[in-house]
């Protein structure tokens, strides 16, 4: 005798079909469970790597951004450094030097969105992901926190407030170092890949 016929002498055929469908279905949901929420992780991560590359030309802009007024503070202290808004509402930073030349750049934005809409969702769909994206919206933080001190700097129409503009550069370029650094190793953890490509929208 089976172990199937034995069992089938002491309970019902029907029961024991829907003991075997109720498992067979439980087994069934836990895959598809599992399946759903790895598929939600690969596009949670795809959507950090775009917009970590699109911060990537955000670090890279507003170091060249801090290097310049640094270099132009040093060789012109009389440089006037002002801000710009453009028709669409984008910042530039411009300069004019003591004997008349000038320039500038756009400021651009810091990208957050993704991460301000997925990070909580991560923490219930894949902790790891999240310990390290936490890391890299942390860092995200201290570089909007640089581009809108620079923008504030700019901005200042007193002379004795402007001065503060003078020692931001050498700060904002270490946060920005620390900023890229740990963006860096999210996006490595995170694609594979090293903190190279650029995006520009």
């Amino acid at each position: 005798m089976t172990w199937f016929e034995g069992l089938e002498r002491l309970v019902p055929l029907t029961v024991v079909t829907a003991i075997v469908l109720f498992v067979i279905k439980e087994v069934i949901e836990v895959v598809r469970r599992q399946q759903s929420r790895a598929r939600k992780t690969s596009a949670i991560r795809t959507l950090l790597i775009e917009e970590m590359e699109l911060n990537n030309w955000t670090i890279k802009s507003l170091r060249s951004t801090l290097e310049a007024i640094d270099n132009q503070m040093e060789s012109d202290p009389q440089t006037e450094f002002y801000l710009k808004k453009d028709a669409s509402g984008a910042f530039h930073y411009r300069y004019r030097i003591s004997t008349g030349g000038d320039g500038g750049a756009s400021i651009p934005h810091v990208h957050r969105k993704h991460f301000d809409a997925f990070l909580p969702e991560l923490a219930e769909v894949d902790k790891r992901l999240f310990e390290e994206a936490r890391k890299g919206y942390e860092r995200i933080g201290q570089l909007e926190h640089v581009r809108s001190r620079l923008i504030a700097h700019l901005a200042e129409d007193d002379p004795d407030e402007k001065m503060h503009l003078q020692g931001f550069p050498s700060y904002a370029l270490q946060v920005i170092d620390d900023v890229e650094s740990q963006m860096s190793a999210f996006y490595v953890f995170c694609s594979g890949r090293p903190f190279e490509k650029i995006r520009l929208r």
